[in-house]
Formats: C-alpha cells, sequence, structure tokens
C-alpha cells in the first residue's frame, strides 16, 4: 500500500522530490557538479534507486544526462538474465547503458577482489576525463567495511571505510548514500515500485562480508540498537585522524628530504622525530608514491634492518609494486617498473648513433645530446659539454660492464668507473643504466655527471651538451 507522497513520487509530479525523506533530498544536493555523470549499475536494489533517482534530479535540477555501466563478471549462472533487467531499465528510463563483459584474471587476494579489481579496470575504460561516477554504497556497507577491517588489524586509515568521494585517474567516485541505511533505501524503493534483481551469492556465508552482514550485525544491533550508524560514525571519525596524520606527514616530510638525493629521505633528518612521527612519515612517503603498502611486517623491517643498518651496507626491504634501500644514509624508493627496467642493463648493449642530436629515454631516464654554439654555453651551466666528434670517430652508447677504468678532467689518475660513479652519488642499482658515451674504444663522457680528460670543450667552439636527468 502506498500512501499520498509515495503517489506522487510514482507519478513523478512537480513534487516528486519534496515528497523525498530530507536525507535523500541533501545527499542529491551535494553531487558534485560535472559536465558528465555515470551510475554503475548492477541491477540490484541500491544500484537500481540511484540510477531512478539520480536520473530524475540531474535531468530535471540540472539538465544532465545520466549514463549506466553495467559490468558483466560472468560468474553467477543469472548474469545474462541481469543484463536484460539492466537493459529493460534503461529502455523505460530512456538513458544509455554501457555494458561491457569482463573476464576474471587469478587473485591471491580471493574472488571478490579479482571481481572488483575487473569492475574498476572497466570503470577506467569507460569515463572521460572530469566524469562522476556515483555507486549505490549505504550505511550498512560502510559498517562491514570497518568490521571487516577491524579484524585485519587496520589502523585508522583502514577504519576510514570507503570514502565518500575519491579520484579515479581524471575522473571522480562519488557515493550519495553513503550516510544512508539499508532500510532507508529499501522503504523508499518499494514506494516508487520499482523492480530489482538479488544476487543469490550474497546469501553465502563463505563471503567474509556476507557471514558479517547476516551473522554478525543482526547480534549487534539486537545488543546494541544503532549499532550500525554507531560503526558509521567511528569510520568519520577515523577518516579525520587519518587525515590529520597525513597533514602532519607533510609538515614533517618536508623537514627529512635528503639533500643531495630528490625524493629520498635523510635517516639522519628522520632520526629526529618521534618513532611514531617516523612511522606516519614513512608510511604517507609510501602512499604517495603509488606503490601499495608493503604489509605491517616488512613495513616494520624497515627499522630493524635498514633504518638501523651500517651506513655501508645495502639492506633491502621487498614487496609486490616496489622496496625500499638505503645509500649514504638516504632511504630510497624504487618501484616494480623501475626495477624491470633496469635489469635491462644487464647485458652489453652498444647504440650506434648516426645523429649527434637525439634524445632517448633508459629505465625510464631521459638521456639528451643537443649542438650548441657559444652563445648557448650561458644556459648551460647544468649540463655537461664536451667536443664534437672527429670525422673518423665512431659515436656509441654503451652501459656499464664492469672494470672500465676512467680519468675525468682535472683529476690525476685513471680509477674504476665504479668509483667515480660512487664520487657522483650514483646509487649502487642505478649503475648499470648510467649512459656511456664513445668516441670508438675511448670513453668520453659518463651520463652528465663526468667528462674524461681532453673530451672537454673549448671556448667558442661548437659543443655537445648532455643531459641525463634520473
Amino acid at each position: 500500500m502506498t500512501d499520498s507522497s509515495d503517489n506522487r513520487l510514482n507519478n513523478q509530479s512537480p513534487d516528486w522530490f519534496g515528497a523525498l525523506p530530507e536525507s535523500i533530498q541533501y545527499v542529491l544536493e551535494a553531487i558534485p557538479a560535472s559536465d558528465s555523470y555515470f551510475v554503475a549499475f548492477s541491477g540490484g536494489l541500491d544500484s537500481s534507486l540511484l540510477l531512478e533517482l539520480a536520473h530524475r534530479y540531474l535531468s530535471e535540477f540540472r539538465q544532465s544526462t545520466v549514463t549506466a555501466v553495467h559490468v558483466h563478471h560472468g560468474l553467477n549462472v543469472n548474469a545474462d538474465h541481469w543484463l536484460s533487467h539492466c537493459e529493460l531499465v534503461c529502455q523505460r528510463l530512456g538513458i544509455q547503458l554501457v555494458a561491457k563483459r569482463v573476464v576474471l584474471s587469478s587473485n591471491k587476494k580471493g574472488l571478490e577482489e579479482a571481481a572488483r579489481s575487473a569492475r574498476y579496470g572497466v570503470f577506467e575504460q569507460v569515463l572521460p576525463e572530469g566524469a562522476i561516477l556515483l555507486q549505490g554504497h549505504h550505511q550498512n556497507d560502510q559498517a562491514e567495511t570497518v568490521l571487516l577491517r577491524l579484524m585485519r588489524g587496520a589502523g585508522v586509515a583502514g577504519l576510514a571505510g570507503i570514502p565518500l568521494t575519491r579520484t579515479l585517474n581524471s575522473a571522480l567516485i562519488h557515493r550519495p548514500f553513503l550516510s544512508i541505511s539499508k532500510t532507508t533505501l529499501l522503504q523508499l524503493a518499494q514506494s516508487l515500485g520499482l523492480a530489482w534483481v538479488e544476487d543469490d551469492s550474497n546469501e553465502s556465508r563463505d563471503f567474509d562480508r556476507n557471514y558479517i552482514r547476516h551473522e554478525i550485525m543482526p547480534l549487534l544491533e539486537s545488543r546494541w540498537k544503532g549499532a550500525i550508524g554507531r560503526l558509521y560514525m567511528t569510520a568519520n571519525h577515523c577518516r579525520e585522524s587519518s587525515e590529520l596524520e597525513d597533514e602532519l606527514a607533510k609538515i614533517d616530510l618536508k623537514t627529512v628530504l635528503h639533500a643531495d638525493f630528490e625524493s629520498a629521505l635523510s635517516i639522519a633528518a628522520l632520526s629526529l622525530l618521534s618513532k611514531n612521527r617516523q612511522i606516519n612519515t614513512v608510511r604517507y612517503w609510501i602512499r604517495t608514491r603509488e606503490m601499495g603498502f608493503p604489509g605491517e611486517k616488512k613495513f616494520r623491517r624497515i627499522w630493524s634492518e635498514v633504518f638501523s643498518a651500517r651506513d655501508d651496507a645495502a639492506p633491502v626491504v621487498e614487496w609486490s609494486l616496489g622496496s625500499i634501500r638505503r645509500y649514504r644514509g638516504a632511504l630510497f624508493l624504487v618501484s616494480k617498473d623501475e626495477q624491470e627496467a633496469l635489469s635491462q642493463f644487464n647485458s652489453e648493449q652498444v647504440i650506434p648513433l648516426e645523429n649527434l642530436a637525439f634524445n632517448r629515454v633508459f629505465a625510464g631516464f631521459s638521456y639528451s645530446v643537443m649542438t650548441v654554439g657559444q652563445a648557448a654555453e650561458i644556459k648551460l651551466v647544468s649540463s655537461l659539454c664536451i667536443r664534437m666528434p672527429d670525422e673518423d670517430e665512431k659515436v656509441t652508447l654503451r652501459f656499464r660492464q664492469g672494470g672500465e677504468a676512467f680519468k675525468p678532467v682535472g683529476k690525476v689518475h685513471h680509477r674504476p668507473l665504479k668509483k667515480w660513479l660512487h664520487d657522483c652519488l650514483i646509487p649502487p642499482w642505478l649503475r648499470d643504466s648510467v649512459p656511456l658515451l664513445y668516441y670508438n674504444e675511448c670513453l668520453i663522457a659518463v651520463g652528465d655527471c663526468l667528462v674524461a680528460d681532453g673530451a672537454q670543450k673549448e671556448l667558442g667552439d661548437c659543443n655537445l651538451s648532455i643531459e641525463w636527468k634520473m
């Protein structure tokens, strides 16, 4: 049975918006502004109600259209039926549906995480720059997330749970219903006469979230009425604390950056902070480099193995997306992609250079050689300048094989190249990737750090300028 307000909703009368609960009106009005709106549409209760209300509100009050995005995981025998249902709903509403089928890859974290990863891969593919994707997460989802992460030993950042809004590449994800209870959404969907699909896998207690939803939450609510709302409030408090931690980390990070190594941290400067502020700063530093998190056990090894090691030691803590290393009193982060790129220099490489002016990228580092004259010399104080090769000299680029001896300008003796690289503050894991410029079999320049004795530029001549940007 429906009351008069329900009829106003169903008939989409001019007063339909005023007939909504005030909490729903508020969250619809709080949707961020954009020229392009999308709704993640599974066909379930939450996304069906979100699509209905977002379509009505945005078309009437902002003259904006909504596009629905459905991800077909192929995990359930009813998946095709769910897609057909979503197509019918979108036809009724007169909105575009983008449906994508995905194949789940193996994932050590389980089926749920593999499905989530596939969904977000679709969102990244579909969403244009500046778009906003609306998702139907609600207060119950937030409470479940807090309990799940609590059981995994999460800190305040983890217990902050699902964020109301976050970035996804150049787009934005927004969850209007995050402060709304599942009961409120169900009652509203029923009053609107909406139809939705039910995923029978949501009943399986084999999944942790379902176990919490069906076994733990009812017990908590029976003992402490309003437990779901309180867990939601806890997530908000933790988010506030997490933001304060980040603000402090930003301040501390500026004070511990190493003077000689870009993006590295000074161990001496870190030592002046309390242990908790050290942990907070390093945790933030890793997160801002987008290398994931090494896990709590490996993270603590940074202090027991890397931070406290002898200065001439070369300790490493590795995880799936990167590693942390020590060199000359500094902590360095090296991503997995950088590690893989650096591994290409293990075998000899000789690159003939047909043109003297060029720009190449090696292991993610830009190496450029350009021709300059006297007029440009004043602008090149940070670059390495060498003489032009003679007509009979073959110019090649090579990489360190070991055993090279080198005598830079102004030095009395030849020394192993390894020693010169050490003096130039090149970390050991980068040394094999330093471009070496040869004229015939004579080493002329080492990156943009050293020039060989006798190969220096002569004032007034046309010379070569070298830049190597790490």
